[in-house]
């Protein structure tokens, strides 16, 4: 970790969603990007894509500013790309900045001596003019040009093509067309930071002249040393440059990471004086900070310690522990000085790029002993801890409107000047809009899995020369160490007496072999962590130990529930629905989707120390144990929309934002903001910094909640309930709970539920019954509320109970009734399983199913069993169809879903289960989910196998056995590699005459060692189909 890390006080999918900006994004016609692509620069003809994108005028254009109102102009900016120590001078190197895709390379040819490696650092556009092959994915050739790798062509410094190997020599010399050309930018190498200027036009050859980049002396100080880095992020520019404004998130979001300095407010530790309310020991409390020099160039904030710039577009820099004055002044004296500089680049809508540069003067001598990757391992966990806070974030802004973000984000406390200062910068000189280089969708991209947004690699690793360098030897030290292992166990079994005599000396032979082994293990998952993939759980990092003045916990009130702010269901319930300006059929009802119970999780699913996000029916929801009842909240900090459920549940029970450290209770007032002075107004009492609560209940073992927020619903429970299921609390039953997240819809999940015709062939192998037969089953009691069938000749029943609940049992006729049971519940001897169903929506082309399979088998078998292994079983049928069913929900949308009947042959009667809910779901749905959130009604693009398939995050993370086992399975599988290299090692060392004399003791204690090993890679396999991903191909079964 960096030794001056404590210094740091400032840190560092599915439908797309479009930004609700103001005005629209530039859009470039078709003509104008044909032009940008075929023509290069060269010559004053050349239009670049920087230029289209100068020269489009926005659709809609808004009205004249005003004379006295400037607008920031992004293409007239310089821009940096890259630190020069992570640029290989040997190898072409692709990035994507404001949009524009470019190619940094370096041009020997411009110096007399190409031997000595001198040259410069020439900008192109990324396509070659032949056929726009990324010249990126190129080479620099022996003549130090720039060759496309896939025709050859090449270019020098300045664009201009030299070289086509499939004209001929003696031909014409087309490579002297202009088409022939690449755009070339404007580059300059300053602070050891290669920049660029994204206008290509003659005119703009010499912008050096009249403006450089931002200028950080410290950095080129020689009695400075620099630390560099860079990492690409799955959020947009505008987050990543809040987010590094804002020091206060520091003790919460980076908790654990960041040893950071008290914060002193006297109204937290004089308990004499009456407005005593709370001590934070995390380290939060209030800042004070003010804002100097606003204007369209940036700004300054001068805080208690320290100060910081603002320097438009990218360059955020400053000191956490001098004043600008102060720092020019110690640069003079050499005294102690650290300075914090941020370069925050736009790459695309929703992804940015950060490269950071921090130069001090103190623990110099470090630089030269510690490599710079394993400063890179404390600065990615950093940046690690608030990436899916951030990514998250963003997409509440965007729901909320980037012009509403006055009104959305509650910010109370003068921690937030910063924060304030560059949203109204953004908003005044930019129009909460980047001037993107390029024609570009103004659209956020679909959110992908964790170890996605987390992922270190690609992002970072492949990025940065030192981290790629100590991966690759890392990797070779992982395998040279297993060797080293069965070497020395080999070289121990060769020298028989003649080397190795003593038993001591043996046996500390054989310890150096397994440390060799389990060194190579623990180097692994090193490896694994640091350079691929590492999760942050906000939750179990150690909990605060705040402490309340007992004599004050009154003064600490909530707000009256009438207060609290309006939830988004509440938005959607005064949402006209999509049919409504439809004429109802006459005497026709409409299901209301928002007057249900919708489940979350099984008890059993859900850790009482930690919140649980989860999204039902378009609507984000954070559950959590509020000390003796659950509790169900929106998934949303007031303050600047963070999701709570990255949170943790502080040691009083309360739920505290991971990104600030906001406390609420259960009725989701807010109890604490570390950020506001104690003796200063109440500003946690306003009903803004309120969430919205919903009233939920424990039934069946399975955690409900009901989606309205309103005072006047806070007692549903006394007028409606969650459909119950007696079998499920019969306490002779062994019930199987289960989650698993499926990417399909609602409807084809219902559908296939009640679907029995399909079993044999889709779960083929699976079931122990084969072979298709003809079903009969009639409906009755069809009505708004669901629907049940009695399968006449063949034995079972099925219930539909709207719009979720499924129960079923191929045995019974009938199902259990509440007040009278038939004979057959009676009877406990008779077997009598019960299969229930909990069809969750969740958004468009995504669903959560919830199972409680219970039967009475005198199961004291089925008790021994761990549930995990039940579920891997419940998997393999959920996966076995899941591909078809994603498919076959695309071939409806395209057929259109009103078309239904029409596109689908159902003529048995096994389908009836299906035409019935089919009816129901057009006659009182209107073949729409009722949504509680504002949602593009509209499936995402189709998933790859792996995607479809995949089982870590759609069902071990939401299941606390599975999670369980798979932990225990890993270190059981390093356990027996371990155990099979010591047991070798073991019978190396003993001698004949000591301890196993036999050969065939000797033989079957070696076959020992080969089946623990053997059995480790079994178990390898094993967790890999089991937790994370099988494919099921039914051709093959």
């Amino acid at each position: 970790m960096d030794p001056i890390s404590p210094l740091l006080l400032l840190p560092r999918p599915r439908p797309s969603l479009p930004l609700r900006l103001a005005p629209p994004p530039p859009r470039a016609s078709a003509g104008v990007a044909r032009t940008r692509l075929r023509r290069r620069r060269l010559s004053t003809t050349t239009t670049t894509v920087s230029a289209v994108a100068a020269e489009t005028a926005p659709a809609d254009s808004p009205s004249p500013s005003p004379s006295d109102e400037e607008r920031f102009d992004w293409l007239d900016q310089w821009y940096p790309i890259a630190p020069v120590c992570d640029l290989d001078p040997r190898a072409p190197h692709g990035k994507t900045v404001l949009g524009l895709r470019i190619v940094a390379w370096f041009d020997r040819t411009v110096s007399g001596d190409a031997a000595a490696g001198d040259g410069e650092w020439r900008v192109f556009d990324d396509a070659c003019p032949h056929r726009l092959a990324p010249l990126s994915e190129g080479r620099v050739d022996d003549k130090g040009r720039l060759q496309c790798v896939y025709h050859g062509w090449c270019f020098d410094g300045r664009g201009a093509c030299q070289f086509i190997p499939q004209a001929p020599a003696l031909g014409p010399p087309v490579h002297k067309n202009s088409k022939a050309c690449v755009a070339s930018y404007p580059c300059v190498v300053q602070n050891n930071i290669l920049w660029f200027y994204p206008r290509s036009e003659p005119e703009y050859s010499d912008v050096l002249q009249r403006k450089r980049p931002p200028y950080i002396p410290q950095i080129d100080d020689p009695s400075f040393v620099t630390v560099y880095g860079v990492r690409d992020l799955y959020y947009g520019y505008d987050v990543l440059v809040e987010n590094l404004m804002d020091p206060a998130h520091v003790p919460y979001a980076h908790k654990g990471l960041m040893r950071i300095r008290k914060k002193e407010d006297p109204g937290r530790y004089n308990i004499d004086l009456l407005s005593t309310v709370e001590f934070d020991k995390e380290g939060g409390g209030p800042i004070k900070m003010q804002i100097e020099d606003a204007n369209v160039d940036g700004f300054m904030s001068v805080q208690e310690r320290g100060y910081f710039k603002f320097v438009a577009p990218c360059t955020f820099y400053g000191s956490p522990l001098r004043t600008e004055a102060e720092a020019d002044e110690g640069k003079k004296k050499k005294q102690p000085t650290v300075m914090l500089v941020f370069l925050c680049i736009p790459v695309s809508p929703g992804r940015s790029r950060l490269v950071w540069a921090f130069p001090r003067n103190v623990g110099v001598w470090m630089d030269k002993i510690i490599p710079r990757w394993y400063y890179h391992i404390g600065q990615n966990a950093i940046l690690d801890s608030d990436i899916y806070l951030l990514h998250i974030e963003e997409r509440n802004f965007v729901a909320a409107g980037l012009d509403n973000w006055q009104k959305a984000c509650y910010v109370p406390t003068s921690s937030d000047n910063m924060i304030i200062t560059f949203r109204n910068w953004f908003r005044k000189y930019c129009k909460h809009q980047i001037g993107w280089a390029a024609p570009i969708a103004n659209q956020l991209p679909a959110t992908p899995t964790k170890d996605q947004l987390m992922e270190r690699y690609w992002s970072h690793v492949m990025q940065c020369t030192s981290c790629s360098a100590a991966l690759k030897r890392m990797r070779a030290l992982e395998v040279a160490l297993q060797v080293a292992s069965v070497a020395v166990v080999g070289f121990l079994a060769v020298a028989k007496g003649t080397v190795v005599t003593s038993v001591v000396q043996r046996a500390a032979v054989v310890a150096v072999a397994v440390l060799c082994f389990a060194a190579s293990r623990w180097l692994a998952n090193f490896i694994e962590k640091n350079f691929y993939f590492q999760d942050y759980v906000h939750a179990y990092k150690p909990i605060s130990t705040a402490r309340l003045v007992p004599w004050r916990r009154q003064w600490i009130g909530c707000t009256d529930a009438k207060e609290l702010s309006m939830s988004v269901s509440a938005v959607a319930a005064k949402t006209p629905l999509p049919w409504a300006d439809e004429e109802a059929p006459v005497g026709g009802e409409r299901f209301d989707w928002l007057d249900q119970w919708y489940p979350i999780a099984p008890i059993c699913d859900l850790d009482k120390r930690a919140p649980h996000g989860k999204m039902v029916m378009g609507l984000k929801i954070v559950t959590w144990f509020d000390g003796g009842e659950w509790r169900v909240l929106d998934d949303m900090c007031p303050h600047r929309l963070a999701p709570l459920s990255e949170g943790r549940v502080d040691n009083k029970g309360r739920l505290q934002c991971a990104y600030h450290g906001w406390c609420f209770d259960g009725r989701g007032s807010c109890q604490f903001i570390p950020q506001a002075p104690a003796l200063g107004p109440h500003v946690h009492k306003n009903n803004k910094a309120c969430v919205a609560s919903y009233p939920c209940v424990v039934q069946n073992n399975i955690l409900w909640f009901y989606p309205r927020s309103e005072p006047e619903f806070k007692d549903v429970l006394l007028r409606k309930r969650p459909p119950y299921i007696p079998e499920i609390d019969n306490p002779s039953s062994v019930i199987d709970y289960g989650v698993r997240d499926l990417l399909y819809g609602y409807e084809l999940l219902v559908e296939n539920f009640m679907d029995p015709a399909h079993v044999p062939y889709a779960h083929r192998g699976l079931f122990p019954h084969e072979g298709g037969v003809p079903i009969k089953m009639n409906i009755e009691e069809a009505n708004i509320d669901g629907f049940h069938s009695n399968l006449k000749e063949s034995w079972g029943y099925f219930k539909f109970v709207a719009p979720i609940t499924l129960i079923g049992s191929p045995f019974r006729a009938e199902p259990v009734d509440n007040n009278n049971n038939n004979d057959n519940s009676s009877n406990k001897k008779q077997p009598e399983p019960v299969a229930v169903f909990f069809c969750v929506p969740v958004a468009p082309g995504k669903c959560r199913v919830i199972w409680a399979n219970g039967h009475f088998l005198d199961g004291w078998f089925d008790r021994f069993i761990p549930r995990w292994w039940r579920h891997t079983k419940g998997n393999q049928v959920l996966d076995s169809d899941s591909s078809v069913l994603h498919i076959e929900e695309r071939n409806y949308a395209a057929v259109g879903l009103d078309n239904w009947h029409k596109a689908c042959y159902v003529p048995t009667s096994s389908d009836n289960l299906i035409i019935a809910f089919r009816n129901w779901f057009k006659k009182y749905g209107n073949n729409q989910v009722g949504w509680l959130a504002p949602t593009a009604n509209q499936l995402p693009p189709a998933s790859t196998r792996v995607e479809v398939f995949e089982r870590y995050w759609s069902h071990v993370m939401q299941c606390t056995s599975c999670r369980a086992a798979l932990k225990g399975l890993r270190a059981l599988e390093v356990a027996l590699q371990v155990a099979s290299v010591a047991i070798v090692g073991f019978l190396a060392a003993a001698k004949g005459n000591t301890v196993v004399t036999s050969t065939a003791r000797r033989a079957t204690i070696v076959a020992v060692a080969v089946l623990f090993f053997a059995a480790s890679r079994w178990l390898t396999n094993y967790i890999e189909k089991a937790f994370y991903f099988q494919d099921f191909v039914l051709a093959e079964q």
